[in-house]
């Protein structure tokens, strides 16, 4: 593999590696952090319904395995503001 393939293929293992450790808690860290279910609906319908669609048609519109590559760190470190969070 080279190139964009290379790019990409190790860009999405971080990414999943990544959301596989943290996404299995993010309900209930909502949940702890005094939000409720309707809340965590919403959070998980945001992301599926604007930030992937919205997010994929920019990376078609520019450079992709660069911007890709810089949007899945970001995702990923994206989490860490739940872990600074004072409350919900």
């Amino acid at each position: 593999m080279r190139g964009n393939l290379l790019v990409l293929t190790v860009s999405r293992v971080i990414w999943s590696m990544s959301n596989s450790i943290v996404y299995p808690y993010l309900s209930l860290y909502i949940l702890e952090l005094g939000g409720s279910k309707p809340v965590i609906g919403l959070v998980n319908a945001i992301c599926g319904l604007f930030v992937y669609p919205v997010g994929g048609y920019i990376a078609d519109k520019s450079r992709r395995a660069r911007l890709v590559g810089l949007a899945i760190f970001l995702y990923a470190s994206n989490f860490l503001l739940f872990i600074f969070a004072p409350s919900w």
